[in-house]
């Protein structure tokens, strides 16, 4: 972790009393872990965790968005885009020893950082807290086979641009309007696409107006129009 970013001075009690986490954990559980937690604030561009170190915290978003991405071949591969309230990556940092994937903030951003032995030892005693990880990790499952495996292999340019739109809008943002946070470049690379060609097929979905665009805002003017150019782009 990077010694210059601002610790809050203060314990993530917030996520363990009043989220999901509340109806899974018993009292003891709660109290272990908030005394087990700190809050960070990261500024945009910040790495929270590089690929290759040591897994020793859980993450959890309390504000902002991060980008999930790795290396390959020279080339840099956005992979997901975490927003907040939610854990990044839970049930991978809890079965593997070794960070596989680089994380990097897109915007200022808090998260609760809690030790994740701690958490190792709750599951193990816990079912629920089990069946909550095995939950996310599924749901992280289903993303990568439908958006890596599918979406990026199958879609041309216009199909896998319009799936990473209705990705942003209703998983990350959950919203028809937002800021996109990622520059031209980072939606090529979440796309695998060139940027001129993001650039290009922006422009031809506002010319058509099915978004709209204004600088990094987009706005959704037609789901369905999105919906079929993803499914059969």
């Amino acid at each position: 972790m990077n010694l210059q970013l601002r610790a809050l001075g203060m314990k993530c009690t917030d996520l363990f009393y009043s989220t999901d986490l509340a109806g899974i954990l018993n009292q003891e559980e709660k109290e272990l872990l908030s005394t087990n937690s700190t809050m960070i604030t990261y500024s945009k561009g910040d790495c929270l965790v590089k690929k290759g170190e040591f897994v020793t915290d859980a993450i959890y978003i309390c504000s902002g968005f991060i980008k999930v991405h790795l290396d390959f071949e020279r080339k840099n591969m956005i992979l997901s885009v975490s927003g907040n309230k939610k854990f990044l990556l839970l049930g991978t940092m809890i079965f593997k020893d070794i960070q596989p994937f680089n994380l990097t903030a897109i915007e200022e951003t808090i998260v609760c950082l809690t030790d994740i032995k701690i958490i190792r030892e709750i599951v193990l005693k816990n079912p629920k807290l089990s069946g909550y990880i095995l939950k996310n990790l599924n749901e992280s499952m289903l993303y990568y086979v439908h958006h890596n495996l599918v979406s990026l292999t199958q879609n041309n340019i216009h199909g896998r641009l319009a799936h990473v739109i209705l990705y942003l809008a209703e998983e990350v943002f959950q919203s028809n309007s937002f800021d996109i946070l990622l520059s031209r470049k980072e939606l090529s690379e979440l796309c695998n696409i060139s940027r001129e060609n993001v650039i290009k097929v922006l422009y031809e979905f506002d010319r058509d107006g099915i978004i709209q665009l204004q600088g990094k805002n987009i706005y959704i003017n037609s789901l369905d129009s999105l919906r079929k150019i993803a499914n059969h782009g």
